[in-house]
């Protein structure tokens, strides 16, 4: 059997769709026996004996339709034969192109959002940061700065409940302070019987339920006397008119030194994220959950309790998707001290009881108390005993500390990235993972499944579904 055959000279890879773009050389060929389409054996008399044919390395067989691979030469008896072997990328590729399968990889089409495991990571990290805009708070704590919370009891019928809260600032608080500590007035000297009186017998500081120090201006409403219990003294603070206050902070996402179109070197392994943010501590964040756009920290203080909370979110979602939550101490408890004194024992001096007697005389008012005092006990120096008694220092609260508080000021977004080898995109594609059909792309294609229709014996169809499913080049 004899019949015409193209022969060429072509360049290009093994597995690749690639058609012969040079003239093809014409011969007439005998189908030599056994042979097969698959695997056809040609012999050749070329009509110069001295033709060398070792530049033709690929031919078509129009009367098989096919194109194939020329394996080898060999001369034999003063002819030329040729083991061919059918190239089925080539023979198939107008079906290929109109395929549409899972492209796993893809050298032109590519959805950088998928994680690429090809290449591992590099030896080395790079760090990269990225500041929020601050809350506004004071960077370094003095007691002119910053504003005080305290918790009074009082009858003040402008507040609900039993306790008032006044907002003051630090020259508001120096005299509340020395309000707390001034002497109590000796008792030949009381003026004031209704006021001095009861200071010496009642401790106005009981009436202080809290004092908070927080790190940024409180805007009460207008200042006005504080009262202690059921009277009212010359320190001027403002109510609070509202029980909470809340900072937001925008957070840009920390960029590598080299920015990569690749999202995924973003994600771990190959990065891992901490927010700085004091006093809630330093807080690792889900890579998978931040966005281009970066973090929206809000942080929402509870003036009362001084208990801040801290909300951590995508700043490009809507609604925002919560990345942490935490809880920390903003308001710094101030401890407070108020010397008083302590009448104990004294009750058993001079004949029965000099404080019950005195507060048996209370029950009279406070002109009978003055009375007990002045003509029933001043020729036993009640008043110097009375100032003897034992002192001791009345506590409310504990000292915070205002270091951690400040450090919050601002937000850092801390990054730790690692690099990948060296890329090559010609041979190995990026991922894409989508139905494709096999036309719209070019360069190499590595598909999840190569089962296509095809004309083609079991063993061509065999062949071609090995080359889409280990990668091939469509050309």
């Amino acid at each position: 059997m004899s019949f015409q055959v193209g022969f060429y000279t072509v360049n290009k890879k093994e597995n690749s769709t690639k058609l012969p773009d040079s003239s093809s050389y014409s011969y007439t060929c005998n189908l030599k026996a056994p042979s097969g389409i698959v695997n056809p054996t040609l012999e050749i008399a070329f009509v110069d004996d001295t033709t060398n044919p070792s530049d033709l390395n690929f031919c078509y067989i129009p009367s098989f339709g096919r194109y194939y691979w020329i394996d080898e030469w060999t001369w034999t008896g003063g002819y030329w034969t040729c083991s061919c072997r059918v190239d089925v990328l080539a023979t198939y590729r107008a079906e290929i192109g109109n395929s549409t399968v899972y492209v796993l990889r893809s050298q032109s089409n590519f959805d950088n959002n998928v994680v690429d495991s090809v290449y591992p990571a590099k030896y080395g990290v790079e760090f990269s940061s990225a500041f929020g805009g601050g809350l506004g708070w004071v960077n370094t704590p003095n007691p002119d700065n910053g504003t005080y919370v305290i918790g009074i009891v009082n009858n003040d019928d402008s507040v609900a409940g039993g306790v008032s809260y006044y907002a003051l600032t630090g020259d508001q608080m120096a005299q509340f302070r020395a309000y707390m500590l001034q002497d109590i007035v000796s008792w030949d000297n009381i003026t004031d019987f209704s006021g001095d009186v009861a200071k010496a017998f009642i401790d106005p500081f009981q009436y202080v339920v809290s004092c908070l120090w927080f790190p940024f201006e409180i805007a009460g409403g207008a200042a006005k006397n504080i009262k202690f219990g059921f009277w009212t003294s010359d320190i001027k603070g403002a109510p609070l008119t509202r029980y909470s206050m809340t900072f937001t902070t925008d957070i840009a996402f920390p960029e590598r030194d080299v920015p990569d179109d690749r999202k995924w070197l973003y994600l771990a392994p190959f990065a891992t994220y901490y927010l700085y943010a004091m006093p809630f501590g330093i807080i690792p964040i889900d890579p998978t959950a931040i966005t281009a756009a970066g973090l929206t920290d809000i942080v929402v203080v509870d003036l009362v309790t001084g208990v801040a909370t801290l909300q951590v979110s995508s700043k490009a979602d809507t609604p925002p998707t919560i990345i942490a939550h935490k809880t920390a101490n903003v308001g710094v408890q101030i401890q407070l001290s108020q010397i008083s004194t302590d009448y104990t024992g004294l009750s058993q001096s001079n004949g029965g009881g000099l404080i019950s007697n005195i507060v048996d005389k209370l029950g009279g008012g406070i002109v009978g108390a003055i009375d007990a005092l002045v003509n029933g006990y001043s020729a036993s120096g009640i008043a110097s005993s009375a100032q003897a008694g034992a002192a001791t220092v009345q506590t409310s609260g504990s000292s915070g500390g205002m270091a951690a508080v400040v450090a919050g000021a601002a937000h850092v977004l801390y990054a730790k990235y690692l690099a990948p080898v060296d890329e090559d995109i010609e041979r190995f594609g990026r991922p894409l993972c989508k139905n494709v059909r096999l036309g719209t792309l070019s360069g190499f294609v590595l598909c999840g499944h190569g089962d296509i229709d095809i004309p083609g014996t079991a063993e061509e169809i065999r062949q071609v579904r090995e080359y889409l499913e280990g990668g091939f080049y469509y050309e």
